[in-house]
């Protein structure tokens, strides 16, 4: 019987220490999601024993709904807009990456030893990624830019590749290993392409049943509820049905995603109720690392870790290469598809019950890395982030507290009572505009004709758009209301290049500009940002600042 009691305190208590760890974490440069795994790893039964193993099964659904959560989020990236913006390049860049990857796995492995059925499973194992630990790390640090764009679709695409790649091949290896007939072999292959199938379309079939409900639904928190019960009906059906739980919610997220004109206002609500199952569920993965396993993995563990992170790097890097991605994505990439966690547990599980030749090493050696993976791979994720200046500066520099805790709740109570508070004077120095800026951003080329630059704003969120000359000077803005006047003279569109509608923007901020000075500018209607210029070369680009990414810096001051 469960005992209530010590669940919700286990609950609560993850919790509240789970908000003093992340304030913690924050200032040893680290994601927080490392330090909620290491929360559950203290809390766990290789620490002080507060979550036992039971305890993580009777917790289970809320796992499960934090896990068809991040995959519904990532879901929504693989929509029809961003595959026409990134183009077939992904494509590419995902299939490089995954064929590497196996190949690296596998030919090390076979190098110590190993049978080829043996060596490629722990290859397939070694595509999935980990969404929720990604997802986690790209919000807390607010990234935007190409790694940020790339990693989310890739995360999405690798981990339907090792599923669908797992489902088939472990059925092959099943049948022949038992020497079973070709119709019987034929019979089992179809059974496990028939649960991919199945998977996906009942993901979609859930995903049409929120755009229909949207049509008579108009409160967005009845909205909020009915994306909810689609995840957890998708949980239910993944169970029942024996399908996979994540696919139904990847292809869910996609489908609505691409389906639905609500999408972005209903993300945005689902991210103001989620934190609270994304800490569950990671305290909870914490406190299922086998920690034993590590000295037990030995050589094969010490080839699989080896294998996955050279096999992830070169990967992205030949297919970031080969697919003509940005210089950012090239280098940086593949740093951030480390993490690895639930879904490789979880087809460890499913080898462990089924094949007891391979199940018991297989289970030592994944379970073992994805210890190290967990724990590592956000911060590399982090660093690569940083490196690719996807990052603002406010959000990784750290600022001492204005005034000390207790002096803090005492005029607190001051005011309570009505006594005037004392004043509180603060040294922390003004936040500048280089701390708030986007340094990411992309630019068009004076000479651009005026076909490529149709095709270069259909996919960009602003309204207006960066031109440069080949050494990088800023020529000017092009306006949408440019762009929009000059579609219907089709006898001179030809003759267009980027320079002729570049335009002298309205205002420009330069990098040691205050933010309050900054946010002053934002008078002019229709203006989605302002160009941040050089303070010692006004004609250098550098970055830009949006209105949001303002307001939110100058709130959290205040």
């Amino acid at each position: 019987m469960v005992d209530l009691s010590h669940m919700s305190i286990v609950v609560g208590f993850g919790l509240l220490f789970a908000i003093a760890v992340g304030y913690l974490i924050h200032y040893l440069h680290v994601p927080k999601v490392t330090g909620y795994v290491i929360l559950g790893i203290i809390m766990g039964p290789f620490g002080l024993g507060l979550i036992t193993p039971e305890d993580i099964g009777h917790l289970y659904l809320i796992s499960e709904l934090a896990l068809g959560l991040i995959v519904f989020s990532i879901g929504g990236e693989l929509n029809a807009a961003h595959f026409r913006k990134i183009g077939g390049r992904i494509l590419i860049v995902s299939l490089a990456e995954v064929a590497l990857t196996v190949v690296v796995i596998t030919g090390i492995i076979l190098c110590l030893g190993k049978s080829f059925s043996f060596a490629f499973l722990l290859g397939i194992i070694g595509i999935a990624t980990a969404p929720a630990a990604t997802l986690l790390v790209l919000r807390e640090f607010d990234s935007e830019g190409p790694v940020t764009h790339y990693i989310l679709i890739l995360v999405g695409m690798n981990n339907l590749f090792c599923l669908a790649l797992f489902r088939v091949v472990f059925q092959l290896e099943k049948m022949t290993g038992g020497g079973s007939p070709a119709a019987a072999l034929i019979k089992n292959l179809m059974w496990s392409l028939g649960e991919i199938g199945g998977s996906l379309l009942m993901g979609l079939l859930l995903g049409l049943l929120v755009v229909v409900g949207e049509r008579y639904l108009r409160k967005k928190n009845e909205l909020l509820t009915l994306i909810l019960a689609m995840i957890v009906i998708g949980v239910g059906c993944g169970s029942f049905f024996g399908l996979s739980s994540l696919l139904i919610n990847l292809a869910l997220g996609c489908a609505v995603a691409n389906l639905s004109r609500e999408y972005t206002s209903l993300l945005g609500q689902v991210k103001s109720i989620d934190l609270p199952l994304y800490i569950i569920f990671f305290i909870l993965a914490g406190a299922s690392l086998e920690l034993d396993l590590i000295p037990s993995a030995g050589a094969i563990g010490i080839a699989y870790l080896g294998g996955r992170t050279v096999g992830k790097l070169v990967g992205m890097y030949v297919g970031a290469r080969h697919g003509k991605a940005p210089e950012t994505v090239c280098r940086f990439a593949g740093w951030g598809m480390l993490a690895q966690a639930g879904i490789a547990i979880g087809l460890c599980q499913i080898i462990a019950k089924e094949d007891p030749v391979f199940g018991p090493l297989i289970n030592s050696t994944v379970l073992s890395s994805v210890v190290i993976f967990e724990l590592l791979g956000p911060i590399s994720l982090r660093w690569a982030l940083i490196k690719a200046g996807e990052v603002k500066l406010i959000n990784i520099i750290h600022k001492k507290e204005s005034f000390p805790f207790w002096e803090s709740i005492m005029s607190r109570t001051k005011q309570l009572f009505g006594l005037p508070p004392r004043r509180i004077s603060i040294h922390d120095g003004p936040v500048l505009v280089k701390h708030v800026m986007r340094t990411q951003i992309e630019t068009i080329q004076e000479d651009t004709p005026f076909d490529q630059i149709l095709k270069f704003i259909e996919h960009s969120r602003y309204n207006q758009f960066p031109v440069v000359d080949r050494e990088g000077i800023f020529v000017g803005l092009i306006a949408y209301q440019e762009i929009r006047d000059s579609l219907y003279d089709e006898s001179i569109r030809h003759l267009i290049i980027a320079k002729d509608l570049a335009t002298p923007p309205k205002v420009s901020v330069s990098t040691e500009m205050t933010l309050e000075h900054g946010l002053q500018q934002f008078s002019f209607k229709d203006v989605d940002f302002i160009p941040v210029v050089n303070a010692d070369e006004p004609s250098k680009l550098v970055g830009i600042l949006t209105q949001r990414d303002a307001l939110a810096a100058f709130r959290i001051k205040k």
